[in-house]
């Protein structure tokens, strides 16, 4: 978060280590929670007529946990800044907990939407 002036920088495996000792919540847990949220505010917003096999689009999802740990939807924004994924978070979790390692962020976006390449993304 970096509300307050100045970005905390953790490395994803010291957050996670970190998160799962001080709340005694497991972070898979949460991230299954995200994806399952994501999941169901995809499905709310489908519209079949819409679809095109060449359309290639980035979104950013804003989410908060509550005092529960339950994700909450703040906001969805077509093509967000990512300065922050490409300068700060190179660990990433993929698929049901992995962690990739020093990710090249806008290369695994391209292999993504561009090539069919998943290996560096938790497929929702």
């Amino acid at each position: 978060m970096n509300y307050c002036g100045r970005i905390n920088r953790k490395k994803v495996n010291d957050f996670v280590r970190e998160f799962e000792e001080q709340h005694r919540v497991k972070w898979l847990d949460i991230h299954t929670r995200v994806k399952h949220m994501i999941r169901l505010v995809a499905a709310a917003v489908a519209h079949p007529e819409m679809h095109s096999p060449s359309s290639r689009a980035m979104y950013g999802l804003d989410v908060i946990l509550d005092s529960s740990f339950q994700p909450k939807l703040l906001e969805v924004t077509y093509c967000p800044d990512c300065t922050r994924g490409c300068k700060y978070d190179l660990d990433i979790v993929v698929g049901e907990g992995g962690i990739a390692k020093r990710c090249d962020f806008f290369n695994n976006v391209f292999r993504c939407l561009f090539l069919n390449e998943f290996s560096q993304v938790s497929p929702l």
